[in-house]
């Protein structure tokens, strides 16, 4: 059995670290601030709990694009030729198409259908928002309809 070597901490008065964690003024850095101060720096304004949830998917669907074709072969034409950056982000480019390029507009057209088939107000709060994304997936199931969203095949 391997032995056990302690890591020191390093605790402030604003927050601490570990071999596993960092905390900011007690609150746990990836799990609890993140995703807030993103949003913060990128709207410029707090947001709602619902806000930084969305704001958090959507930020992990970017994140990974490693097997799309597109990236695929943007990083295969640089490796041939890394001289010609421009190159290789032209051939990204032209391989992109509406299973990779397109679904963000298909997102956004759907979520725009969505809203403006609510009758009356929009929800205001958590729960209405759930009960209108289930019943919105639901019925698009029910008519075997695709459900856009932003991702790819991998996951």
């Amino acid at each position: 059995m391997a032995e056990r070597i302690d890591r020191p901490g390093y605790p402030t008065a604003l927050g601490a670290s570990s071999l596993k964690t960092i905390t900011l003024l007690g609150h746990d850095l990836a799990a609890d601030v993140m995703g807030e101060l993103a949003f913060w720096l990128a709207t410029q304004r707090r947001p709602g709990r619902g806000e930084v949830r969305v704001f958090e998917a959507v930020l992990a669907a970017l994140a990974d694009h490693g097997f799309t074709p597109t990236a695929i072969v943007t990083r295969l034409t640089y490796l041939s030729a890394p001289d010609s950056v421009q190159g290789a982000l032209a051939a990204g480019l032209l391989g992109g198409g509406s299973r990779f390029l397109g679904v963000t507009e298909d997102t956004g057209r759907f979520l725009h259908d969505v809203l403006a088939s609510v009758d009356g107000d929009l929800p205001g709060g958590d729960d209405g928002w759930d009960a209108l994304a289930l019943k919105t997936v639901q019925a698009r199931r029910a008519a075997r309809e695709f459900v856009p969203g932003l991702g790819h095949h991998v996951h």
